[in-house]
């Protein structure tokens, strides 16, 4: 996962701690099959016993991740910018469902399969910056 999915992840969880509890993660991506919800994938998946975590094991199933992001009351939140909700993301479409965030979380602790170009190691930067945000709020 990129910074997106790490963002979306540790985001929703500061939301959910302030009492934000409509808060979801979206995804935007592609797929070989038509109408995808990731919701009923991720049930899926986990009906089958198969690895919510992998992300290869959610390209098999119908969801290639293009990018991650948080809804919040029609706003899209990602690491660049809050704007109106769209359903379009360049070239990808915005998959119906929302992932829970224990599988966003555990999504994101895995580094096979997503950007190479991010360097995990600042994971925890993203976290402290989103702490200090917060800290603002609170």
């Amino acid at each position: 996962m990129g910074v997106c999915g790490v963002f979306a992840t540790e985001l929703i969880k500061r939301m959910f701690n302030l009492g934000i509890t409509d808060a979801r993660i979206r995804v935007f991506g592609s797929s070989m099959f038509n109408n995808v919800n990731v919701e009923t994938v991720e049930q899926t998946l986990h009906a089958n016993f198969l690895p919510t975590d992998d992300v290869n094991v959610w390209n098999e199933n119908g969801v290639n991740f293009g990018h991650i992001i948080v809804e919040w009351r029609g706003y899209h939140f990602d690491g660049e910018f809050c704007k109106p909700l769209e359903n379009r993301w360049y070239y990808s479409k915005l998959f119906d469902g929302a992932l829970s965030v224990d599988v966003a979380d555990a999504l994101a602790q895995q580094p096979k399969g997503w950007n190479r170009s991010y360097n995990r190691a600042q994971n925890p930067k993203v976290c402290a910056i989103l702490d200090e945000c917060f800290a603002l709020l609170s």
